[in-house]
């Protein structure tokens, strides 16, 4: 998917989850799942050796089973649809790793887009469409709206060859199991489903949360008498980053003050190079932003068809 999409990778326990997108693995048998709430779902998981594989990829992502390495790649990837009427704002996703002598490894990846030049807060930009397709693999996200664009700029092939040159693929054994789950998703109308072992729900709702209480601070300075001094406000951004960042010992920032200190760097940017007037404009297009009340739907178990 595109290059900001935010993974981190960590040795956690297997899990089995359904939400409102279908995965399409590359080979094994179907279930469907369907949630309770709204019209997020129902949906359907393909498991490994599903015949419809080859033909929804080539359908949606024409063109990817001929670029160099493609037969390597294979085992890890799968295909998201989201079968909803919602569009998906963000989705966390594991790959359970299995060796034949019982060994394991779990991969994950919680993507959350950026702020953007259209979008004030995290989580705003649609990353899945209703009815559309996203390929995923613990290397890369594509959606189908973009890939051709990266096919014919052979972006689709240099992560094919930086993939390949990973240990779990480039290694003599490699992972000869490899199966996906889904652990949570965003849906546009606040519902969220999935077990959420990777706290998608309290990590979303905090990014939002910081960011426009960030900007309600940012105007607060500026309606005081004399207006916001520019070192003062620098100085308190500083602190916000350095309260945010990851210190090399002890625990890790709350979700809430990693973003907090994140939306801060990004205002002490936009004071730097735009100053004042430009800090001003983009903390009152924060606080237009309302955050999103996310709410858990309830998510039957799955059935095989």
């Amino acid at each position: 998917m595109r290059n900001w999409f935010r993974a981190t990778f960590v040795a956690v326990a297997a899990l089995a989850a359904a939400f409102g997108v279908c995965a399409v693995p590359r080979n094994a048998q179907a279930q469907t799942t369907a949630a309770s709430a709204g019209n997020s779902g129902p949906t359907a998981i393909l498991l490994p050796g599903h015949p419809g594989f080859h033909a929804s990829l080539n359908a949606h992502f024409r063109g990817v089973e001929n670029v160099p390495g493609f037969a390597r790649i294979e085992p890890y990837l799968a295909l998201l649809q989201n079968t909803s009427a919602h569009a998906v704002l963000a989705y966390a996703i594991e790959w359970k790793l299995g060796l034949a002598n019982g060994s394991q490894k779990t991969i994950s990846a919680i993507v959350i887009p950026p702020p953007g030049a259209k979008w004030a807060l995290s989580g705003q930009e649609p990353l899945i469409e209703p009815h559309d397709w996203l390929l995923v693999s613990p290397f890369f996200h594509w959606n189908s709206a973009e890939f051709q664009g990266l096919l014919n700029t052979k972006t689709a092939e240099g992560q094919f060859q930086s993939a390949l040159s990973s240990p779990r693929i480039s290694g003599n054994q490699g992972w000869p199991t490899v199966d996906p789950s889904l652990d949570g998703a965003v849906f546009a109308d606040g519902t969220f489903i999935g077990p959420d072992t990777l706290k998608l729900f309290e990590q979303y709702q905090a990014t939002q949360k910081a960011e426009f209480e960030e900007g309600e601070w940012v105007l607060a300075q500026f309606s005081k008498p004399g207006g916001a001094d520019e070192l003062d406000l620098a100085t308190v951004f500083r602190n916000q980053i350095r309260a945010g960042s990851a210190p090399l010992f002890g625990p890790a920032p709350s979700f809430y003050n990693a973003a907090r200190g994140q939306q801060a760097e990004r205002l002490l940017d936009c004071l730097r190079k735009k100053g004042r007037k430009a800090l001003r404009a983009l903390s009152v297009r924060l606080t237009f932003s309302t955050p999103l009340p996310l709410r858990r739907a309830a998510v039957s178990a799955p059935q095989t068809p």
